[in-house]
């Protein structure tokens, strides 16, 4: 056999392993797309339900029979925002990190995709 056909047929199995390198990045890159969106989803969804607490309601001056349960309603609603608060600032952190997660698998998936191309055309010639 001669150097060139070693050559092609070394070029084409090449082509092929990067072909099937780029499949699975390509797999691996939409997973981690769909999951900074479900992790954005929840994010903005504990967002809504901040934004959806009543602020700090004052005691009325005049009405010291609805002191006890205005002091009960703001403890309920410091103590929900304080919850909302830390699981938002958990799932800021996650999809914090499945975004910078998904960049690398784009740019993974982008170049093998590029190599795999490239090696397709240059075992074909």
């Amino acid at each position: 056999m001669s150097g060139d056909k070693i050559a092609r047929r070394l070029a084409k199995t090449d082509a092929a392993q990067l072909t099937g390198l780029a499949r699975l990045a390509a797999l691996k890159r939409d997973r981690q797309m769909r999951d900074v969106v479900k992790l954005a989803q929840a994010r903005a969804k504990t967002l809504r339900q901040l934004e959806r607490l009543s602020p700090a309601t004052p005691l009325a001056p005049d009405a010291p029979e609805l002191w006890q349960v205005t002091l009960q309603h703001n403890q309920w609603n410091e103590n929900a925002r304080r919850s909302l608060n830390l699981n938002l600032a958990q799932q800021t952190g996650a999809w914090l990190q499945a975004r910078d997660a998904a960049a690398r698998a784009v740019g993974q998936a982008e170049v093998l995709h590029r190599l795999s191309t490239h090696r397709r055309d240059d075992a074909g010639r």
